[in-house]
């Protein structure tokens, strides 16, 4: 067998391994509200073929375009026949991808490197947690490590070709999401550094001067009509373009006024390096963080060095000057590690093989190599626990105001009244939380037409045989319920739950029944466990 096909059949060992991490029960993590609002932006556009960009929420419009493609092909025509499995399948297969990508720098970096790095792509928590989860990051995560092999790979070869796919993929960030602009900022300030290095060696070609002028404007041009392309709605609403640009405006404004998101510069360090799990075991990924601080080491000191080396030093500048800004700005939140995540992988990859290959004495060998094993194990076990354990719990580092599971008691509950009133899904449901703070409700409601949604008692509709509301409106409800009813107008309800509920975590939900509806289900449904 020849040594590519070996490398090749490891490889493909390695995604398949990758399937499974991130195919395996989809539909077990309750979803999260943002989710749950994607999906109904990919519902809208599902039934009426059309998309505006909002400019104040939900970023950019191709995880609906590219959702829409998938769930076309399962046939999936509607909101109501979308599942968490369809909706997660997406940025699973990107999150896939981005780890075959890594084939394109299979000359530059050498197989082992690759396969190593491959593995780490494949089993890395927050890359396994992130494309299981219906957000647009997984793909700006792999249009962002497109752009940088793209990039690499036009300069190391000047053809046109690469240029367009450099240029295809940086539209394609901006498509995904509006804050691509930070990673635009790194990899300029990161090129700029790498050809001042590149140049100051003599290496040949090392000059701007040595690269057509038109092969840029080219690439600009590609990046703009394809940014242009989706924000307008595939030219339907210019008006997307515009509102692409002045987003910047809304965000800039946000991100020094949301306190929810408001964390010190430190906690994206402190989600990487160490958390608590609910056993009492850490979870760590700092042996990753040791891995690749060491791989970038190694790479920027090392004297000869090649095209493949070049590459792995610019993505450490990338990497870094990504870490800094993102902790500099005081919005964050845990997903945002990504951007700088992959990055700290390629890294970790090429820091292991290299301190395998460091020639010293064999004890001391010996003991690195126990310590990176070591390491290896524990930081799999962090992986396996926050992906298939604890994929919900609060105390998981990548898990951010996310639904609990009682949600699913609750969409039960909804099922089996449905079952058993006459009217069958559209029976008449009441949901009362304030400020409406109710998704991902109206998911695990959508197929129940016949919904109020209110962010107060309202005392002038009549009650609904079912509702649910926030523990802190039940003051309201009781008062509407049996005291502004005249007598013999007044109808029984009975909680269906006897232990807490919640929506997420600090938000109570009380979920209340007509009696004579209650009276209809079976004996195992009126225990309220």
């Amino acid at each position: 067998m020849s040594s590519p096909l070996k490398y090749l059949l490891a490889f493909a060992a390695i995604c398949i391994l990758a399937c499974l991490s991130r195919f395996s029960g989809l539909d077990k993590r309750p979803m999260h509200n943002d989710e749950a609002v994607n999906a109904y932006k990919l519902g809208i556009l599902i039934e009426t073929g059309e998309y505006q960009y909002d400019k104040n929420e939900y970023h950019g419009p191709l995880l609906y375009y590219t959702s829409r493609i998938l769930t076309g092909l399962l046939g999936q025509a509607d909101f109501v026949s979308l599942t968490e499995s369809s909706l997660r399948s997406v940025t699973a297969i990107f999150g896939i991808a981005v780890m075959i990508i890594l084939l394109l720098l299979a000359e530059s970096l050498g197989w082992i490197t690759l396969l190593v790095t491959a593995l780490l792509f494949a089993l890395a928590p927050a890359m396994v947690f992130y494309s299981r989860y219906f957000i647009h990051e997984m793909l700006l995560v792999f249009f962002g490590f497109a752009s940088l092999i793209t990039g690499y790979k036009y300069l190391v070869s000047k053809r046109l070709f690469w240029a367009c796919l450099f240029g295809a993929c940086m539209g394609l960030m901006h498509a995904t999401k509006e804050t691509c602009i930070i990673n635009y900022a790194a990899i300029g300030i990161s090129a700029i550094i790498i050809l001042f290095l590149v140049k100051r060696n003599g290496q040949s070609g090392s000059t701007l001067k040595n690269y057509p002028l038109w092969h840029l404007l080219f690439a600009l041009v590609i990046g703009g009509l394809v940014s242009i392309t989706f924000y307008s709605s595939f030219f339907n609403h210019p008006q997307g373009i515009i509102d692409s640009i002045t987003a910047y405006q809304v965000y800039f404004t946000r991100a020094g006024i949301d306190d929810a998101h408001l964390h010190p510069w430190h906690y994206y360090l402190d989600l990487l390096s160490h958390t608590k799990n609910p056993s009492g075991f850490l979870w760590s990924e700092l042996w990753l963080l040791l891995l690749a601080l060491a791989g970038f080491i190694l790479v920027a000191f090392k004297k000869e060095k090649k095209q493949g080396d070049y590459f792995i030093l610019f993505t450490g500048l990338y990497t870094y000057l990504l870490m800094i800004i993102y902790s500099i700005i005081s919005y964050k939140t845990p997903w945002n590690i990504l951007q700088f995540y992959y990055g700290i992988l390629l890294l970790a990859g090429y820091g292991m093989v290299h301190i395998f290959r460091i020639r010293t004495h064999r004890w001391l060998k010996t003991g690195i190599s126990v310590l990176v094993l070591g390491g290896a194990v524990h930081w799999l076990y962090t992986s396996y626990s926050i992906n298939f354990r604890q994929y919900s719990e609060p105390a998981n580092p990548y898990v951010y105001a996310h639904t609990g599971e009682d949600v699913l008691d609750i969409a039960e509950v909804i099922s089996q009244v449905s079952q058993v009133h006459p009217d069958g899904r559209e029976v008449y449901i009441e949901i009362i939380i304030p400020d409406n703070e109710y998704w991902p409700l109206p998911w695990y409601l959508r197929a129940y037409n016949n919904t109020a949604w209110w962010d107060h008692v309202e005392y002038n509709q009549p009650a609904a045989p079912l509702i649910i509301a926030a523990a802190s409106v039940e003051n309201e409800l009781i008062k509407k319920l049996y005291e502004l009813p005249p007598p013999g107008q007044r109808h029984l309800y009975i909680s269906l739950f006897n232990s807490y509920k919640e929506l997420r975590p600090g938000q109570e939900l009380r979920t209340y029944l007509r009696k004579d509806i209650w009276d209809l289900l079976p004996e195992d449904m009126k225990s309220g466990d």
